[in-house]
């Protein structure tokens, strides 16, 4: 689906059904196997009502599709259909969050690690498989080359995770372990841009 195609819609001509929504996004349904390349681009196109659908999700992911879209005015095919074209972008997520350490996950830490040069992409994919890590970022311009947020079960657990699995990844250096001790926020709605005016006219 074009940039154009999306302006001329979001004009004033709101999509009043499935069938309309899946012939406007036939182009983004194709399987063209781009895969990962596709992503900004898809990001790129979201019009309004993409963005309301998010944020509203993001403020209660159990909202009624016919809720949203009785307050968007359109249908609720519509709003259903973009739901699922925006979770099949992996654009959405909707999952429960819970404070791991209310649900008998005793130890959340944060782990700093230095890494050998070239390898943090390697060192970050591995991290990044373990079910403990809920977080894996390269960082720059600070004492650690990657920082990996782990929650365990008890200090048996997180021992096992550091000096068994983290610490023998090829490319680990060294780490610095931060354990949390109390979480004052865990927020996950990051909110969308405002429409831009070029997306309206």
């Amino acid at each position: 689906m074009s940039g154009e195609r999306i302006t001329r819609r979001s004009a004033g001509q709101r999509p009043s059904s499935e069938a309309d929504e899946a012939a406007a996004d036939s182009s983004t349904t194709t399987g063209d196997g781009a895969g990962e390349s596709r992503v900004s681009e898809v990001v790129g196109r979201l019009d309004w009502i993409d963005r309301r659908i998010i944020a509203d999700l993001q403020a209660d992911g159990r909202k009624k599709f016919s809720t949203i879209g009785r307050e968007l005015g359109v249908a609720e095919s519509v709003v259903r259909y973009r739901v699922q074209r925006l979770q099949n972008e992996r654009i959405l997520q909707i999952v429960g969050i819970a404070d791991p350490l209310r649900i008998g996950f005793d130890h959340f830490a944060l782990v700093g690690l230095r890494i050998r040069p070239g390898m943090s992409e390697a060192v970050c994919a591995q991290l990044a498989t373990m079910p403990e890590t809920s977080y894996v970022v390269a960082v720059a311009g600070a004492a650690s080359d990657a920082i990996a947020e782990v929650i365990c079960r008890d200090t048996r657990h997180f021992a096992e995770l550091l000096n068994q699995r983290i610490q023998v990844i090829d490319g680990v250096v060294s780490t610095d372990v931060f354990f949390v001790t109390q979480v004052y926020k865990m927020a996950y709605g990051w909110g969308v841009p405002e429409v831009a005016p070029s997306d309206v006219t």
